[in-house]
C-alpha cells in the first residue's frame, strides 16, 4: 500500500505543500492515536495496520516541519488546508 501511494505522489509531481496537506489527511485517517494504547487494544482488528507518525514524512517525501504545519492547519483551520491541498495557497501564506 505505501509503495503504491509513494509512486502515485511522485508521478503527480506535487509541490511540498500539497504533499504535506495529503500527509496530514493521511495521518488523521491512518495514523496511530496519540498516547499509550489501552491494555485491551490488542484485541482490536487492524491495530497493526496503523502507520506510526515517524514513518509518514519519508512516505510522502516531505520534511517533518511541513507535516507539523499541515497537521496544525487541519486541526485549527481545515478550510485553509483544503486550499493548500488544491494548490491555491501555500503553507507559508497561511
Amino acid at each position: 500500500m505505501s509503495y503504491l501511494l509513494k509512486m502515485a505522489l511522485l508521478r503527480r509531481h506535487l509541490p511540498d505543500d500539497q504533499r504535506a496537506a495529503m500527509a496530514a489527511l493521511w495521518k488523521q485517517a491512518h495514523g496511530r492515536p496519540a498516547g499509550r494504547p489501552r491494555k485491551n487494544s490488542h484485541d482490536v482488528v487492524g491495530v497493526l495496520e496503523r502507520t506510526p507518525a515517524a514513518d509518514i514524512p519519508p512516505l510522502f517525501n516531505i520534511p517533518r516541519r511541513k507535516l507539523d504545519e499541515a497537521t496544525y492547519l487541519l486541526n485549527r483551520v481545515p478550510d485553509r488546508l483544503q486550499a493548500v491541498h488544491k494548490g491555491t495557497v501555500k503553507l507559508t501564506e497561511v
